[in-house]
């Protein structure tokens, strides 16, 4: 179980001190189930601009009466690809290595990032985290 996630509302301001108090890190929930979340913005994560058609919506008794939409891992994978942080190295490398995100698709979805990323070394860290899984990587 991967041990963090980052969860962001339509009313961040309000909600982000409950997420990190109720479910953040070091919260007795945290404590418990060995996983926390941290409240964070839109303009955190650097994902390709049609992401939203790939969100999955969530909504069942136990989000009742809210409704979660998440990620799709490839949206995950590109934006972790786009902080390159060494701690989601791993992370990237076990959704290609299982099947989550095929390599070839992510590189045409980069060329959909937000202006000011630095497409080709996002690239580049893909097909790298490719090679090292020994998975083949289109042009």
């Amino acid at each position: 179980m991967w041990p963090h996630g980052d969860l962001t509302s339509e009313e961040r301001d309000r909600i982000s001190d409950l997420i990190e108090g109720s479910i953040g890190e070091g919260s007795v929930f945290h404590d418990t189930h060995k996983v926390y979340a941290q409240g964070i913005g839109p303009e955190t994560i650097k994902v390709p601009s049609d992401f939203l058609d790939r969100l999955t919506r969530i909504c069942n008794r136990g989000t009742d009466p809210y409704i979660a939409y998440c990620l799709s891992p490839i949206d995950v994978f590109i934006g972790k690809a786009v902080a390159k942080r060494e701690k989601d190295r791993v992370f990237c490398q076990e959704l290609l290595r299982h099947g989550y995100v095929n390599p070839s698709t992510a590189l045409v979805l980069c060329d959909k990032l937000p202006p000011g990323v630095d497409i080709s070394r996002v690239k580049a860290t893909i097909r790298r985290w490719a090679k090292d899984v020994d998975l083949p990587v289109g042009p």
